[in-house]
């Protein structure tokens, strides 16, 4: 008679843990009068109404590369579809690149502040987190320059652009906001995190 001796069970590998892409923002505030800065700046959060004469700067922070985007969303035009303003990356930017290294603290606009309009409203800016380049987002990037001023003239790519921003910003985030360090966390599963800041203004 053969023994046959008896076979180990297969290895069973632990999965790989699912990829993970975290962000920080934080906004700093320079109020103004009679069109000149009034006080020193101050930090806040994005959960404020902003008041008109407030003029503002974004600041993104994350511990990782990769690739960022930032989009101003405008009223939909004629075709229903949301007109769009690329914010970041720009040929005064980062030289037109959507990469940051790890650590990589950047300011927006790095020379000037923001400025809200006289009515009120909202404003929403996109940011797309990606771990590569994400191509709906490279397409649209050329239109920060001097002429086109961010502004995405042609409707295929706002309608695309449109599309994957809903996609996206519906998988599951979450948003931390720490009041002592005054700045918000933002967290998703994937390689592609999608998160809209909006900013109250009156």
């Amino acid at each position: 008679m053969l023994w046959r001796r008896g076979t180990s069970a297969p290895l069973i590998s632990n999965p790989a843990p699912a990829v993970q892409r975290t962000i920080s923002y934080w906004i700093t505030v320079q109020k103004y009068r009679d069109g000149k800065p009034f006080q020193e700046p101050f930090r806040l959060r994005d959960d404020i109404n902003f008041e008109k004469d407030y003029r503002i700067r974004l600041s993104i922070n994350s511990p990782q590369s990769g690739r960022l985007y930032l989009l101003n969303e405008g009223p939909a035009g004629a075709d229903q579809t949301p007109t769009f303003n690329v914010m970041f990356p720009s040929t005064s930017a980062n030289n037109n690149s959507a990469l940051l290294t790890a650590n990589q603290q950047i300011q927006i606009p790095q020379q000037s502040w923001f400025q809200f309009d006289e009515q009120q409203g909202t404003e929403k800016i996109w940011l797309v987190w990606g771990e590569k380049d994400v191509p709906e987002l490279e397409a649209v990037k050329g239109f920060a320059n001097p002429k086109d001023r961010g502004v995405i003239s042609s409707p295929g790519l706002r309608t695309a652009l449109n599309e994957f921003l809903k996609t996206h910003s519906s998988t599951n985030t979450s948003v931390e906001r720490d009041a002592d360090k005054r700045e918000t966390s933002v967290k998703a599963n994937g390689e592609i995190l999608v998160h809209v800041i909006k900013l109250e203004h009156h």
